[in-house]
């Protein structure tokens, strides 16, 4: 029987050092390879969640917008805005929070709107804080406060072309036009 100690000669013994070596040299790269791979995977589905919380929080600000507009909540309407927001309807710009907060206030106690929101496009961009967003609107108008109005057809059917900004409150409008698409026809025509 042949022992271990005759076996492993001295040149023996530095190939066994040369291969061990070798494979801890391997071992250390495929680490290095697999630490690579967890950090881009990683910041791949933190991306991802970061693009689909924006897309929810710019979702819910559109939302948010038609029920405190048909209800008419100036303050509530008011919040879903950055301080220096704009927003068009018509032709007319309202410029800052206070200049739409009056807007809205200014329709209380006059007609009743809904305004039916659908096709909901939020595009977050590259750098995370900033969205821009499409929302298809059919508004209908009734007369008074008195419920429930004889319906005839919407006033207006348009699109909110938005543009929404991530703020240390959140996400917030900080552009909104209105892009009319159907308007009602006249008496005459």
């Amino acid at each position: 029987m042949i022992r271990v100690s005759e076996f492993m000669s001295e040149g023996v013994c530095r190939e066994n050092d040369d291969l061990k070596e070798w494979w801890l040299k391997r071992l250390i790269l495929l680490k290095a390879i697999w630490v690579a791979v967890v950090v881009i995977l990683h910041s791949g589905l933190v991306y991802a969640d970061a693009r689909r919380d924006a897309i929810e929080a710019c979702t819910q600000l559109v939302i948010d917008y038609a029920f405190y507009r048909d209800r008419p909540d100036a303050d509530g309407v008011a919040e879903l805005f950055s301080e220096d927001a704009t927003f068009t309807l018509l032709g007319t710009e309202f410029k800052g929070r206070e200049a739409i907060r009056a807007r809205v206030a200014a329709g209380v106690g006059g007609p009743v709107f809904r305004h039916l929101i659908s096709t909901i496009n939020i595009r977050p961009a590259e750098g995370g804080r900033e969205a821009r967003g499409v929302t298809y609107v059919t508004v209908y108008q009734g007369q008074s406060e008195t419920l429930p109005q004889t319906l005839t057809k919407p006033m207006v059917i348009g699109e909110y072309h938005d543009r929404f900004v991530q703020t240390d409150a959140g996400w917030k409008i900080s552009e909104r036009v209105f892009v009319p698409v159907f308007l009602p026809t006249t008496q005459d025509g």
